[in-house]
């Protein structure tokens, strides 16, 4: 009976620490929810809940073994795919930085084979993202926000600026400071629309 009993308790052990981890995960998430204003809308029943308010939407997204914490914010007009470390922003906009999603190839014994990389932007592609971007001074602070709540880059795509952090991030202080950061892209207009509704 104490041999049934021990090997009982190793198999249950398991499950009530993860059952329990799985309940404080979801109770911070929900306290992150309230503090942002949000509402939260299911994705599964073993999936945590998006966090979705007016002009954003926060995931935990599953990515092999690991959880990563995905934040987009709606952006209109964007200038295609880029990839901008938060290094671009330190100082101005460093341009040599920006990258775009792209391929490279790699040798494996006889074969190459192409996986997917990030490469340098054409010039009409940096045109097009230097046009995008706010003015210089809109993007001040824009480098300490982004490494206060530990961005690893923002993400420009179609209709959306984002970004990620590796685990389930549900601190108030970075996911505000990411929203923050990518709150000051969001908006943006190219450079002529800008300036012409500043003539009107």
């Amino acid at each position: 009976m104490p041999q049934a009993l021990f090997l009982a308790s190793l198999f249950v052990l398991p499950f009530g620490l993860f059952a329990a981890l799985t309940w404080l995960q979801r109770a911070r998430w929900r306290e992150l929810a309230r503090e942002l204003g949000a509402r939260r809308e299911p994705r599964g029943l073993f999936a945590p809940q998006a966090i979705v308010g007016e002009r954003f939407r926060i995931e935990a997204v599953k990515r092999g073994k690991a959880y990563r914490t995905e934040i987009h914010v709606r952006a209109e007009h964007t200038p295609g795919r880029f990839v901008l470390p938060p290094e671009f922003f330190q100082g101005g906009p460093n341009w040599a930085l920006a990258k775009v999603p792209g391929t490279r190839t790699e040798r494996v014994f006889l074969w190459q084979i192409t996986l997917p990389g990030l490469s340098q932007p054409s010039a009409a592609q940096l045109a097009e993202l230097r046009a995008w971007l706010p003015e210089e001074a809109e993007l001040a602070g824009l480098h300490p926000l982004l490494v206060g709540s530990g961005a690893r880059a923002i993400l420009v795509g179609e209709d959306s600026v984002a970004t990620t952090f590796r685990g389930f991030v549900t601190e108030p202080a970075r996911v505000r400071g990411a929203l923050d950061a990518l709150a000051r892209l969001a908006p943006a207009i190219p450079a002529g629309r800008r300036s012409g509704a500043r003539a009107a």
